[in-house]
């Protein structure tokens, strides 16, 4: 891991089966003879004896909970931070266009056959559209494929009982919108 990335996924999945095997419940430190501590769980368990010092004592009680709270404060941030990079991305996509200048802005529009479901200005946002829409009626699991029927556009293709998986009628398309009018241009 650099400094510039995040945990993966899988990074921070391995840490909460960690957490899952932990005693649950709250951890109290119990003072002992001659300066040392035990870590006892809630149940009465000792999780941790003979720690010397009564700071590194309270530390590891707090531990677990530690470790949760920041394992869904990574999980947000790394949603925030994917966030951000898509918006960056299609920002720079689209700059010459936000910036005022001349041009077509890049959408997505979410189709099952004929039926328009929505227009986005995120690829990502209209897959999601499509998945949720097919989702409301089959649980099956879905997967995107280029598009061999369009010019950048992607299928959905859902999973079968019998593990094939069949192309669907939704697809997600690209379309370009312009910013402004020129007369002079070919309709």
């Amino acid at each position: 891991m650099s400094a510039r990335e995040p945990l993966s996924a899988a990074q921070l999945e391995s840490i909460e089966r960690l957490l899952s095997r932990v005693t649950p419940g709250q951890w109290v430190v119990r003072p002992q003879s001659a300066g040392d501590s035990q870590v006892a769980a809630a149940d009465g368990g000792v999780v941790a004896f003979g720690v010397r010092a009564a700071g590194d004592a309270t530390f590891v009680a707090g531990a677990p909970e530690i470790v949760r709270l920041l394992v869904a404060e990574l999980g947000w941030l790394a949603a925030e931070l994917a966030d951000a990079r898509g918006l960056m991305a299609k920002t720079a996509d689209n700059l010459d266009v936000l910036a005022g200048g001349d041009g077509e802005l890049t959408v997505w529009h979410a189709r099952n056959g004929d039926i328009p479901l929505g227009t986005y200005t995120h690829r990502e946002d209209a897959q999601a559209h499509c998945a949720d829409w097919y989702a409301a009626t089959f649980p099956d699991p879905v997967t995107w494929y280029e598009d061999a029927e369009s010019d950048g556009g992607l299928r959905m293709h859902v999973g079968h009982p019998d593990g094939e998986e069949l192309e669907s009628d939704y697809v997600v398309l690209p379309g370009a919108v312009r910013t402004s009018y020129d007369p002079d241009e070919e309709a």
